[in-house]
C-alpha cells in the first residue's frame, strides 16, 4: 500500500475512526441541481458546529481479508482539537489495546504482550513508514477536511458532478510524483457519504463509507461506517458500529501502566 493510502488506513484501524459531518438541510436532488456550483461548494464549506467532546461508550466492529474475520469491541473519547483515546478489546474478552494521543504525545499499551509506549510520533514513522501526527488522527476523529494536506481538501478545483442521488466530488492530484484520485460524495443533505482514495502508480485505494448517522440536535455523528481497502491483491475491510454517542461530557483519560509491562522504546 502507497504512504498516504497506509498514512490513512494504518490510523483508521488504529483509532476506529468517525466522522462528523455537516448537515445543511432536508433538500432533494432536485434542489442539488438548481444550485450553483459556488452555492454548493459554500454548502459544503458550511463550519461545521463544534462540540466539546465526544464519547462512543461502545462499539463492535468486523475485521476481514480474503483468509480470515474477526470480531471486537471497544470505546472511543475524543476531547475536540485536544486528546484522544482508543479501547479494543475481543469481542469476547477484556481490553487487550489502548490508544492515547494529544497534539505532542502518541502512546499505547499493549496488554497482550505486556509492553508500552509513550513518546513522540517519530514512533509511528520509524515502525510503520508512515509520518502520521495529531492533525491527522484529529481529522479521522472530527472529520475536518480542514487537516488533511492542502492538496486533498474539497475545494472549487474539484469536478462537481450531480449524480442521480448524490453529489460527487472529484480530483486527480500529483504527490511525491504519484498521481491520486480522490472522490467525495455527499447526499441531498449534504450529509458525507464517501471518501475515496486511489494511487494510480500501485492501484491501491481505500473506501470510507457513512452508512446510518446519529443525529442529536445540532450535532450529528455516524452510526456504521465501512473502511475498505487493498494492498496488492490483498482486500481489508473495517465495519464499525457505534452503540451510542455522547457529547459535551466531562471526560477521563487515564493511561496507568502496570510496572511489569516493559517500555519500548524508539
Amino acid at each position: 500500500m502507497s504512504k498516504l493510502l497506509k498514512y490513512i488506513f494504518v490510523a483508521v484501524l488504529i483509532l476506529l475512526a468517525s466522522c462528523k459531518t455537516l448537515k445543511v438541510s432536508d433538500g432533494s436532488m432536485n434542489k442539488i441541481a438548481s444550485l450553483s456550483k459556488k452555492s454548493l461548494m459554500d454548502a459544503i464549506d458550511k463550519e461545521q458546529v463544534a462540540y466539546r467532546s465526544a464519547e462512543v461508550k461502545k462499539f463492535t466492529a468486523e475485521y476481514s481479508t480474503s483468509s480470515e474475520k474477526k470480531s471486537f469491541k471497544g470505546f472511543l473519547r475524543y476531547a475536540n482539537d485536544e486528546k484522544l483515546m482508543a479501547s479494543v478489546a475481543p469481542a469476547m474478552g477484556i481490553e487487550i489495546f489502548r490508544v492515547l494521543a494529544d497534539k505532542d504525545t502518541f502512546g499505547f499499551i499493549d496488554r497482550y504482550n505486556k509492553q508500552f509506549y509513550k513518546g513522540s510520533y517519530d514512533f509511528i514513522k520509524q515502525r510503520l513508514g508512515i509520518d502520521l501526527g495529531f492533525s491527522m488522527l484529529n481529522f479521522i476523529v472530527s472529520g475536518d477536511v480542514k487537516q488533511l494536506p492542502d492538496l486533498f481538501q474539497p475545494k472549487r478545483d474539484f469536478t462537481f458532478s450531480k449524480k442521480e442521488a448524490h453529489l460527487e466530488l472529484s480530483k486527480t492530484v500529483m504527490l511525491k510524483g504519484n498521481t491520486f484520485l480522490i472522490e467525495y460524495n455527499y447526499d441531498s443533505s449534504f450529509m458525507l457519504k464517501r471518501v475515496y482514495l486511489k494511487d494510480f502508480s500501485t492501484g491501491d485505494f481505500i473506501e470510507l463509507m457513512f452508512m446510518e448517522y446519529f443525529e442529536e440536535g445540532i450535532y450529528v455523528f455516524p452510526k456504521s461506517l465501512m473502511i475498505s481497502g487493498n494492498s496488492g491483491r490483498k482486500l481489508v475491510s473495517l465495519t464499525l458500529d457505534y452503540k451510542s454517542v455522547e457529547f459535551n461530557k466531562q471526560l477521563n483519560f487515564p493511561f496507568s501502566v502496570s510496572g511489569k509491562y516493559s517500555e519500548i522504546l524508539n
